[in-house]
């Protein structure tokens, strides 16, 4: 079985929270709540990003919120893209 290749989504989240480099070996795992304060910053990095192409519709202030990141944790829909170790 090939392994995945997240090669976009490393891209977005490299240039999201500023991160010089990354080994392009990425994982997806199910969020935790431990998750969420990281989250919100890369929504909020994203954002940012969003807004200075002129996209300044699509997320509005407090979307995402931290309620509706918990419920999705909470619904096993959340996941996050992580570096793999090694």
């Amino acid at each position: 079985m090939q392994e995945p290749h997240f090669a976009g989504i490393t891209i977005f989240i490299t240039f999201a929270i500023g991160k010089t480099h990354c080994n392009n070996k990425m994982h997806l795992r199910k969020a935790t709540y431990d998750d969420i304060p990281a989250l919100l910053q890369l929504f909020e990095n994203a954002k940012g990003i969003m807004h200075a192409s002129g996209n300044i519709g699509q997320w509005g202030a407090g979307y995402p919120s931290t309620g509706i990141v918990r419920s999705d944790i909470d619904r096993g829909v959340c996941y996050v893209a992580a570096e793999a170790e090694g």
